[in-house]
């Protein structure tokens, strides 16, 4: 694997160029033509992880998204959420090597981070040393209007939770739901 360079930017320091990367690298149809203008503001709450080559070709990609909520028994818990995570340039180790990146820093800082997988990604995960809350993601759920959504994930993933937070996401069931506080 080349040399590589760890980069966190926030929105506001993305380039137009990295935008238009990260825009068409997560294949989100009705993105594709969004401006940076629109990137800018929709995503003001993130910050996002880069792995670049040394001339800053874009490798891989993460965003950690700071507008996340989970209600648990009435307790609303204040935990990022790693999204948007895709190598560019698929099997050549970038994904794992970003996610290692970005979870040293998430612990050093001292940010609680959560994440979403389906069961066909779930090795990916394991592999890279991301602890895996099996089948705990249905029962985390979205108020649309007054209408329950469920998640098309199956996992949580454990980037970075505190002991007795991980404590609560461990003993979500049918009988303890989570709700999503998106703003």
């Amino acid at each position: 694997m080349p040399d590589t360079v760890y980069i966190i930017k926030e929105t506001s320091q993305l380039t137009l160029k990295e935008i238009k990367v990260i825009l068409m690298s997560w294949d989100v149809p009705e993105w594709r033509n969004m401006s940076s203008e629109k990137f800018r503001n929709v995503f003001s709450q993130s910050e996002f992880h880069l792995l670049a080559s040394p001339d800053s070709k874009l490798l891989c990609i993460a965003r950690i998204n700071f507008r996340f909520k989970i209600e648990v028994q009435q307790v609303i818990y204040d935990i990022a959420e790693l999204v948007g995570l895709v190598a560019i340039e698929k099997g050549k180790g970038y994904g794992k090597k970003l996610l290692a990146h970005v979870q040293q820093n998430l612990v050093r800082r001292n940010i609680e981070v959560i994440g979403f997988c389906e069961k066909p990604v779930r090795l990916f995960y394991e592999k890279s040393g991301i602890p895996v809350l099996y089948n705990k993601a249905k029962y985390l759920v979205e108020m649309t209007g007054d209408e329950k959504v469920m998640s098309s994930d199956d996992d949580i993933l454990n980037i970075n939770l505190h002991p007795g937070t991980l404590k609560v996401f461990k003993g979500l069931s049918k009988q303890m739901t989570g709700h999503l506080l998106l703003e």
